[in-house]
C-alpha cells in the first residue's frame, strides 16, 4: 500500500461526512432564514407617508375624496381649504358640522400627521 492510499481514504470520508453535515447545517439555516422571512415580510415597517396615506384613504377619502376636492356630506374641500395646521388639527379632534371628531379613534400624533397630510392639498393659486 502506498503512502498517499493511506492518507486519501480517510480524508475523502472524512470530507464527505463533513460535506453532508455541512448541507444539512446550511438546509437548516436557509430554510429557518427564508421561513423568517417570509413570517416577517408583513411585519416590517411601512414608510410613514405610506401609513399616513392609508389612514387618510380609510378615515377622510370618503367625504373628502383621494385628492381632496371632493364634497360629500357638507364636507369641505380640502383643495381650497384655508385653515391653518392648528385649526385643521382641531377640525380633525373634535369634529365639524356632520363630521365626527377623532379624539377616540387617532391618539394625537395621528391627527397632526393626518392635519399636516391634508395640507398637500391646498391649491396655492387658488384653482
Amino acid at each position: 500500500m502506498y503512502l498517499y492510499q493511506l492518507f486519501s481514504k480517510p480524508k475523502v470520508h472524512f470530507v464527505k461526512r463533513f460535506q453532508s453535515k455541512l448541507f444539512y447545517v446550511y438546509g437548516l439555516l436557509l430554510s429557518g432564514s427564508l421561513s423568517i422571512l417570509h413570517c416577517t415580510d408583513d411585519k416590517r415597517p411601512k414608510d410613514p407617508l405610506t401609513v399616513i396615506s392609508d389612514r387618510y384613504q380609510k378615515y377622510c377619502s370618503s367625504c373628502h375624496g383621494g385628492d381632496g376636492s371632493l364634497s360629500i356630506n357638507g364636507a369641505v374641500k380640502l383643495k381650497y381649504s384655508l385653515l391653518s395646521l392648528e385649526e385643521r388639527f382641531l377640525v380633525i379632534s373634535n369634529g365639524r358640522n356632520a363630521m365626527t371628531g377623532f379624539t377616540g379613534i387617532l391618539d394625537s400624533l395621528e391627527r397632526v400627521e393626518l392635519a399636516a397630510y391634508t395640507m398637500k392639498f391646498n391649491d396655492a393659486d387658488g384653482n
